[in-house]
C-alpha cells in the first residue's frame, strides 16, 4: 500500500476492495482471506490527520500471516470502520457464511439493528 501501512485482521473480516471494471470508483466486500497482491483497498492518504480525509486507492503489495492470541471486533453505527488508515467491515463470518460477502455485511447491520436502535 502506499508509504507502507500494515493492516491486521483475521481472514474472516470484510474490507473495502476497488470494484474491478466500470468508470467510477466504487467498492465491495471481500474477506480478508480472499484478498490478493494487486487489489485495491479504499484507505486514507499517508497525510491524513483528521475527519474530513476522503479515501483513496492503494494498491496491496503482499500479504503475510501472523497470529496473535485474544480477539477484538468493535462495531460501529454505520458498520465500516478503519483499521490503520484503511476502510473495513466491522463484521466478519460468524453466521450464514455461505452467503455473498456483500449480502452478508447488509444482513448483519440489519440483524444490529435492534443494538443501534438502543444506543439511539
Amino acid at each position: 500500500m502506499g508509504s507502507k501501512a500494515n493492516l491486521e485482521l483475521t481472514p474472516g473480516h470484510f474490507v473495502l476492495v476497488a470494484r474491478p471494471g466500470g468508470t467510477a470508483p466504487s467498492a465491495l466486500h471481500k474477506r480478508a482471506s480472499e484478498v490478493a497482491v494487486g487489489d485495491q483497498l479504499w484507505a486514507l492518504p499517508a497525510s491524513a490527520g483528521g475527519s474530513g480525509q476522503e479515501l483513496v486507492l492503494h494498491r496491496v503489495v503482499s500479504i503475510e500471516r501472523t497470529e496473535y492470541d485474544g480477539i477484538y471486533a468493535p462495531y460501529t453505527l454505520g458498520g465500516t470502520i478503519i483499521v490503520d488508515r484503511v476502510a473495513a467491515s466491522c463484521h466478519s463470518n460468524w453466521v450464514l457464511t455461505y452467503l455473498p460477502v456483500d449480502v452478508l455485511v447488509r444482513l448483519y447491520q440489519a440483524m444490529l439493528l435492534p443494538i443501534r436502535a438502543l444506543y439511539y
